[in-house]
């Protein structure tokens, strides 16, 4: 890894020094995959051993307490691939299905507004069919099935599928897609043709 390091507190989160890296340095190994969020504030890491680690920059108030920073720390086991987005991270395990975790910024239940909650283990989002892709920025993710279609949500409907609130719907849906993008205010995807839409 490498850059501003002093940044919400990184390097100690990954037990680094606080400063700026401007050549790689070794902090773990044995590892097939890292994701990082696009401010470098959060990342997971996926361990040739099939092992989950995750960190975390955010620190924030809900309704129940204090929740974070978190450092450097195992939260999953026989894992296949991980997405971190700033407010929401999601894992595919081997057997296909998708586990999320992070915060549920805002619910609405019989026309009211509830509170912000904070998810610290991960739940079963998904296991309804074999996934192609997931991303994941700020507190949106998507993820391809293997019949091309491409589901997007955020953190707010994603937890109401676990009862934080009424039925799940994703907020889009779109076929025949190849890849996908996710910012923080936008998105791209390429259809199965290769055109590129935002």
């Amino acid at each position: 890894i490498w850059g501003d390091l002093e940044y919400e507190n990184g390097g100690e989160l990954i037990g680094l020094e606080q400063k700026k890296y401007t050549t790689p340095v070794i902090f773990e190994q044995g590892v097939s995959s890292i994701s990082l969020s696009k401010n470098g504030v959060s990342g997971t890491i996926v361990k040739t051993d099939g092992t989950l680690w995750m960190w975390s920059g955010i620190e924030t108030m809900t309704n129940e307490g204090e929740h974070g920073p978190y450092k450097l720390q195992q939260i999953l086991e026989d894992v296949k691939t991980a997405k971190a987005g700033l407010d929401i991270m999601l894992a595919v395990k081997n057997d296909g299905s998708i586990w999320i975790w992070g915060y549920n910024w805002r619910w609405w239940s019989a026309g009211r507004e509830g509170f912000r909650h904070f998810y610290e283990e991960p739940i079963l989002y998904f296991d309804e069919g074999v996934v192609k892709q997931i991303e994941a920025e700020q507190d949106c993710f998507g993820f391809i099935l293997d019949d091309n279609k491409l589901y997007i949500t955020n953190s707010e409907g994603a937890f109401v599928k676990r009862g934080v609130g009424s039925s799940f719907s994703p907020q889009a849906v779109f076929s025949d897609v190849s890849y996908v993008n996710i910012g923080s205010n936008t998105g791209c995807l390429i259809d199965m043709e290769g055109n590129l839409y935002t």
